[in-house]
């Protein structure tokens, strides 16, 4: 090795790190943000699907992974002293069902409570604990996606550290 530092000192720890970080979830497919998302976040701070049906439309169901994601610490509503949960609003009134996805002080345990008034009107409370539980189920991306993911991280760690 000529007067320089050595490649697998420094790229062993890179590796860890990303496929860590690309690996930590499988609810939300690989993104270039869950790369630095380690670095980014505090360890107190909790993410969640932030929509509701009547503005973003159709249940919430069609979200993609930056727009409605939101650091719930930074919600102005939410006392981020406070513990803080996810939450999930299911609601029928007259037969047209709704969603409103939100973040929440309100963790009094994880799951959900049904509630039924009159007229027809249906209501699931749901509450939880971690990062995007709030959020629809997106498409499950495979192994296959995973692998190039992680492929294409570490081609683009291997070419920066040669540069």
């Amino acid at each position: 090795m000529q007067g320089g530092w050595r490649k697998d000192v420094i790229f062993a720890p890179l590796l860890f790190i990303f496929c860590g970080s690309i690996l930590e979830s499988t609810r939300v497919p690989f993104s270039p943000a869950k790369l630095f998302r380690p670095f980014l976040i505090s360890a107190t701070s909790l993410e969640c699907v932030v929509c509701d049906s009547y503005t973003s439309g159709k249940l919430c169901s069609e979200w993609d992974q930056f727009s409605l994601i939101k650091d719930c610490s930074q919600e102005p509503h939410i006392n981020s002293s406070k513990p803080m949960s996810c939450r999930k609003i299911d609601q029928t009134v007259d037969n047209e069902d709704s969603v409103i996805r939100q973040c929440s002080n309100v963790v009094n345990q994880d799951g959900c409570i049904d509630r039924i008034g009159v007229k027809g009107v249906r209501m699931r409370y749901c509450h939880c604990k971690t990062d995007l539980c709030n959020g629809a189920v997106l498409p499950k991306t495979g192994p296959l996606m995973h692998v190039f993911g992680s492929s294409m991280t570490l081609l683009t760690v291997l070419y920066l550290v040669r540069a």
